[in-house]
């Protein structure tokens, strides 16, 4: 009678925070197990010391097709599933003694079953043949002869029979040679069937590719999303006595009306900025500042994260005005407000102000250097389809293009991504991906609550994942050192323009991925005239030149 009883499923670890442990499932109990560092898993690894280990990484599932296998599913894992030492595509059979892996140098344990079925008894392998040395075969001389029957008489018979018995021993040895010859030159006897059950598992391949592989956006999503990241913030601009900056709104009656205009004084080249003083005129002037959010990107796996400067530091970028800004009024140093000789007042509009860099304001702006300076009240960071806020900080800050470099403490190694400078080689029409956080985008909510005495139930915000994909439409050249009668540039400066329209804001600072799931830009601006949008890329050599400083 054979054994088809099985009672327990075993994993054996052999490594990293399980390293010694065994854990036993009852096969009643258990149809299949989860393996992840969720606490939703039934095997729940270290999110901390394997955080190799996806949150889903892997299912081990019952066939339930009465012969008591087992097949280990990759739950769209980012490193991957290995049984004994390959990476598997999908799905795969176990069978007792198997060796499984998370990621390539992730937790290892032994797959086991007991009592282990006589069908699935582990395999006799079959090794192949290896070349040997030749059975020796030792010389006569080694051996004694058995004596023969004494007969002094015939004397003749004895050599006859001692000649016949060489001759016998030469041709055997002769057979035995060529044997020895042919099993040498691979013409031996057919190996013997050997009657073993057949081990059931699925093809596994062996990825070795001589170069990039190409990824679809489903695959780069799957392996990139927890190194893109959403960031919210908020900031405010600040004198060098700390004081909050405010435009200033006033007041005006024009007979029995009253209305509140916003100020603007001129700059000296025909154009205007907004006028800025370090307190609230008459209650009705706007604090300079705001609010955003953007996407970002893990280039190291110690918490450095790429994105875009008007992301990261609003103050040194273009200032996003409320509806409310224009039209304005034209007011002199001393905020006096200027009229016409026709005793009108004089009005600014917003074509007039144009670009804004709040940090660099004309107004505040003395010979020995900036007396305004932005700061920022709160900036986080989030990873994707979580609700962990992570407190980041500006480190560098590109003079060259819309980049700039953030750093987080979070306490573990993060998933990095690959840069690739291929700006001498990108033409139109090549294949790119854009992830990130578009403003448009529903974001997924979870309410939590704490659970010490005074918590109360909040809202978090758990950022979704956005992909789009496209063309390079045109790329844009740019030069430090332009001469117009020599050399063209694009007014835009150096980018890739985009066939990707639906990004929008939000997903600035978002990676740019090639076909191989190498970042070759960083998605930063759209131009649009109401009716149609362009949208366009900071190429990444940008990034890597600030991450060399």
């Amino acid at each position: 009678m054979k054994n088809l009883k099985v009672t327990n499923i075993i994993l054996n670890h052999t490594n990293r925070s399980k390293a010694g442990m065994a854990e036993d499932f009852s096969s009643r109990k258990y149809n299949e197990i989860t393996l992840g560092r969720s606490t939703s898993c039934t095997v729940a690894f270290d999110p901390d010391a394997d955080n190799m280990v996806s949150r889903h990484h892997a299912t081990i599932k019952a066939l339930n097709d009465g012969t008591f296998r087992y097949q280990l599913v990759d739950e769209n894992s980012t490193n991957g599933v290995y049984v004994n030492g390959q990476r598997i595509k999908g799905m795969a059979v176990l069978v007792p003694g198997d060796k499984v892996q998370l990621g390539s140098n992730g937790p290892e344990f032994k797959f086991d079953l007991t009592p282990r079925p006589d069908v699935l008894l582990s395999e006799t392998r079959v090794m192949a043949a290896r070349a040997t040395k030749a059975t020796e075969v030792q010389a006569s001389t080694s051996v004694k002869a058995t004596p023969a029957p004494a007969n002094k008489g015939n004397l003749l018979t004895s050599k006859a029979t001692q000649l016949m018995t060489a001759v016998a021993a030469g041709v055997f040895l002769v057979i035995i040679l060529f044997s020895n010859i042919s099993w040498i030159k691979g013409e031996g006897p057919s190996t013997p069937k050997i009657d073993h059950p057949v081990k059931d598992t699925a093809e596994v391949v062996v990825e070795k590719p001589k170069g990039p592989v190409a990824m679809n956006p489903s695959e780069m999503a799957a392996t990139y999303r927890d190194a893109v990241v959403y960031i919210n913030n908020s900031w405010k601009l600040e004198n060098v006595q700390g004081k909050q900056m405010y435009h200033r709104y006033t007041l005006i009656e024009v007979g029995d009306k009253q209305y509140i205009y916003p100020c603007y004084i001129e700059t000296g080249n025909g154009s205007y900025e907004p006028y800025i003083e370090s307190f609230n005129y008459q209650g009705y002037s706007q604090p300079v500042g705001g609010q955003g959010s953007g996407t970002g990107f893990v280039v190291s796996e110690d918490g450095f994260i790429m994105t875009n400067k008007h992301v990261s530091a609003p103050w040194n970028a273009p200032y996003h005005f409320s509806q409310d800004a224009f039209p304005g009024l034209a007011v002199n140093q001393n905020g006096q407000l200027l009229v016409s000789p026709d005793t009108t007042y004089i009005t600014v509009q917003k074509g007039q102000v144009g670009t804004w860099i709040a940090g660099e304001a004309y107004f505040g702006t003395m010979k020995d250097g900036k007396v305004f300076e932005g700061k920022m009240i709160y900036q986080d960071v989030i990873f994707a389809n979580r609700t962990g806020r992570h407190p980041a900080r500006v480190t560098r800050v590109s003079d060259s293009h819309d980049v700039a470099l953030l750093k987080v403490d979070a306490g573990t190694k993060l998933t990095k991504l690959e840069m690739f400078d291929n700006y001498n080689q990108v033409s139109s029409g090549s294949s790119i991906t854009i992830m990130g956080y578009p403003a448009l985008t529903p974001m997924a909510e979870k309410y939590e609550t704490g659970n010490d005495y005074y918590s109360t139930t909040k809202v978090r915000v758990a950022p979704t994942l956005a992909i789009n994909q496209g063309i390079i439409s045109a790329v844009h050249k740019g030069s430090t050192s332009f001469n117009t009668s020599t050399q063209t540039r694009s007014p835009f400066g150096e980018a890739y323009q985009l066939s990707i329209n639906s990004a929008g804001h939000g997903n600035s600072g978002g990676p740019l991925f090639d076909e191989f799931g190498r970042v070759i830009g960083i998605y930063y601006a759209g131009n649009t005239d109401y009716e149609d949008t362009v949208s366009f890329a900071v190429p990444i050599k940008y990034a890597i030149e600030l991450l060399a400083l």
